[in-house]
C-alpha cells in the first residue's frame, strides 16, 4: 500500500515544494504569498513524517525527533524573515524613488562643494604665508593695484601647490565629472599647469566658483 509519509515521498516532495517556493521568488513580479505557502508546506510534511517517525518507535528517537523540530522551525523562521525582506527591498524603490534620488545627489553635491570650499582655502592659506615669508625677508611685495595671487612669482610656491593640493583638485574634478558637475574649463587648466603665473588664482577662484555652483543646483 502506498504510504503518503514514507521517506521516499518526504525525499521527492519536501525538497520539490522547496524548489518551487524559491522559483516563484524569480518571477515578474514574485509570488511571495506561494512562496510562504510552498516553505510551510515543506516544513510541516518533513515535520509531520519526522513525528510519526517518532511515535512508531523506540524511547532514544524523541532526542533526534527534537534535533530535528528545532533545526526545521529556525530554518522555516530564517527563510521567511529573508523572504519578508527581499519583499521590502524590492517595493521599497518603488515609493518615492525620485525623492530618494533627488537626496542622494543633493548630499553628494554638498560635499562636492565643501570639498571644493575647503581645498580652496587650504591654496590660499598657503599663497598668504608665502606672502608673509616674502615679506618677513623683505623681498618686494606685488605691485599697488595688481592681485597678489597673480603677481607672486610661483617657482617655490607652486612646487608647495603641487605637493599637497594639486592631486586632490584632480580627485576633485574626476568625482564632479563622474557625477555630471562639470567644473569650468580654465580650473582645469591652471591646475595641470603649475608652471603659469595665475594658476593658482584661477585655481582658487575656480574652486569657489565651483562650490557655489553646486550649492546654487543642489535641489
Amino acid at each position: 500500500m502506498w504510504d503518503p509519509f514514507s521517506w521516499t515521498v518526504v525525499g521527492v516532495l519536501a525538497p520539490l515544494a522547496f524548489g518551487v517556493g524559491v522559483s516563484v521568488l524569480s518571477m515578474t513580479p514574485p509570488e511571495y504569498r506561494i512562496a510562504r505557502g510552498c516553505f510551510w508546506f515543506t516544513a510541516l510534511f518533513v515535520l509531520a513524517k519526522t513525528g510519526s517517525w517518532v511515535a512508531g518507535g523506540l524511547a532514544d528517537r524523541r532526542m533526534l525527533g527534537a534535533v530535528v523540530l528545532v533545526a526545521v522551525g529556525t530554518g522555516l523562521a530564517f527563510i521567511l524573515r529573508w523572504v519578508s525582506r527581499k519583499q521590502l527591498r524590492e517595493a521599497a524603490p518603488r515609493v518615492g524613488n525620485a525623492e530618494v534620488l533627488a537626496a542622494v545627489v543633493g548630499r553628494k553635491r554638498a560635499e562636492l562643494a565643501a570639498d571644493a570650499s575647503t581645498l580652496a582655502d587650504g591654496i590660499e592659506q598657503l599663497v598668504t604665508e608665502d606672502i608673509a615669508e616674502r615679506q618677513k625677508s623683505g623681498e618686494p611685495g606685488p605691485p599697488i593695484n595688481v592681485i597678489p595671487l597673480r603677481a607672486i612669482r610661483q617657482e617655490r610656491l607652486v612646487a608647495r601647490y603641487r605637493a599637497l593640493y594639486q592631486l586632490r583638485v584632480h580627485k576633485l574634478l574626476g568625482e564632479c565629472d563622474a557625477r555630471g558637475f562639470f567644473a569650468d574649463s580654465r580650473l582645469r587648466d591652471a591646475n595641470s599647469d603649475p608652471h603659469d603665473t595665475g594658476s593658482l588664482y584661477t585655481v582658487v577662484n575656480g574652486l569657489r566658483t565651483l562650490a557655489q555652483t553646486l550649492r546654487d543646483t543642489t535641489p
